[in-house]
């Protein structure tokens, strides 16, 4: 399942404005609220994007919306 949470955060961010918003307000929260392993959380934190990309399948498309 925990794939999954990722792939559901990075297309919500990729999606919503508001979220990105969030996340650059409070990480932490936007990612506990999607449940994250901690393991992606660290991706997230080290702005891995060729990890999360290759971790979750992620589109390139949505990978250019996040901002780490």
């Amino acid at each position: 399942m925990s794939k999954e949470n990722l792939n559901k955060f990075i297309r919500t961010m990729a999606e919503d404005p508001e979220t990105r918003k969030q996340f650059q307000d409070d990480p932490e929260a936007v990612m506990d609220k999607h449940d994250l392993a901690e393991e992606h959380r660290k991706m997230v934190r080290d702005g891995d994007k060729e990890a999360l990309q290759k971790e979750a399948g992620a589109e390139d498309a949505h990978m250019n919306f996040i901002v780490l």
